[in-house]
C-alpha cells in the first residue's frame, strides 16, 4: 500500500459532500463531511440566542484533506482495468449498459477520464486533488 498523503485545503475547494479530517491537536484526526451548516469564515460564532455553532477555521491549521489514490477510485466502484500490474487504470463495472469508463490515476493528482462508446472514445484529463472532487466530477460528466 502506498504513503497516505495530505494536504490543506482552500476555502474555495468545500461544498456539500467534500471529505476532510479535522484535529485540534493535529494528531487524531476525525473525517467529517461538510453538509453546508458549517461556518466556513471565523472560529467561533454565536447564534441570536447565544447559542455557539460548528464552524471551520478560516486558517484551515486543523483541517487536512487526503489526495486522491487508488483506493478512492476503487471505493467508487471501478476496478483495476490489468489487476497483475501496477499505475494502470480502473474500469467502472457498469461496460455493458452504457459503455466503459476508464480513470487513469497519474502522478500530480493528474486523473484521465475515457469513455469507451463504440465506435467513438474519448479522453478527458483534469487536476484532481481528491475523492470528493472525483465523485463530483464522475456526476457531472453522468458516469
Amino acid at each position: 500500500m502506498s504513503e497516505v498523503k495530505y494536504y490543506t485545503p482552500a476555502i474555495e475547494e468545500f461544498h456539500v459532500g467534500f471529505e476532510f479530517e479535522y484535529s485540534h491537536n493535529k494528531i487524531n484526526y476525525k473525517k467529517q463531511i461538510y453538509d453546508g451548516s458549517q461556518v466556513l469564515k471565523s472560529k467561533s460564532y454565536y447564534d441570536d440566542h447565544g447559542c455557539e455553532y460548528d464552524a471551520v477555521e478560516d486558517d484551515l491549521k486543523h483541517i487536512r484533506v487526503k489526495y486522491l489514490d487508488k483506493e478512492d477510485i476503487e471505493s467508487l466502484g471501478f476496478k483495476p482495468q490489468y489487476p497483475d500490474m501496477k499505475n494502470t487504470g480502473f474500469i467502472n463495472k457498469n461496460i455493458y449498459e452504457s459503455g466503459a469508463t476508464i480513470i487513469g490515476l497519474r502522478g500530480d493528482s493528474q486523473v484521465s477520464i475515457t469513455k469507451c462508446h463504440h465506435p467513438n472514445t474519448s479522453t478527458l484529463v483534469f487536476t484532481i486533488k481528491n475523492k470528493s472532487e472525483l465523485k463530483r466530477l464522475l456526476k457531472q460528466l453522468n458516469i
